[in-house]
């Protein structure tokens, strides 16, 4: 990778470094009420795990928890349509 592209890079990684850090000292398990906002998220505004960190950094979620989250909602998903 050239010295160019690696420094484009560079607020990218630094940002992911530090959500990373902010989740492992506050890393919690989800809640009740964290998994109805994940669901309902996911459902109705197409969140993905990403965006979820991001945008909850205070709540000290995984990308492991929240796709795992995701993953219950789109198999539910696929049962109810498959009843």
């Amino acid at each position: 990778m050239s010295a160019f592209r690696l420094l484009n890079w560079t607020p990218k990684l630094t940002l992911i470094v530090t959500l990373y850090q902010a989740n492992a000292e506050t890393l919690m398990p989800l809640s009740k009420k964290g998994t109805i906002l994940i669901k309902n998220l996911y459902e109705y505004k197409g969140y993905n795990g990403r965006q979820f960190i991001t945008e909850f950094v205070d709540k000290g979620w995984t990308k492991n928890s929240i796709n795992g989250e995701v993953e219950k909602v789109r198999i539910s998903r696929h049962v109810n349509k498959a009843v």
